[in-house]
């Protein structure tokens, strides 16, 4: 899992790629634009999204994101979602 260092520095990258919108961002990232309303409020995301709104805004993914560990719940949803 993957949360943003600081939201500011998403969107200070969204900015630079053209000033580009979430859903715009979530076209190029293929996810929803929820899933970039969630990571712009500080959630944690998969790390597999994270590399794909990394690439989409061009820079590099541990500029932008960091590291975390799951909760249990999220563990469970994750498994649960696998299955």
């Amino acid at each position: 899992m993957k949360k943003a260092r600081d939201p500011d520095l998403i969107r200070a990258a969204m900015a630079n790629r053209g000033d580009l919108s979430r859903q715009e961002v979530a076209l190029l990232a293929r996810c929803s634009k929820g899933t970039i309303g969630f990571l712009l409020t500080g959630q944690s995301i998969d790390d597999d999204i994270a590399r794909r709104i990394a690439r989409a805004v061009r820079r590099p993914v541990d500029e932008l994101f960091e590291s975390v560990t799951p909760s249990r719940r999220q563990q469970r949803r994750h498994r649960e979602a696998a299955a």
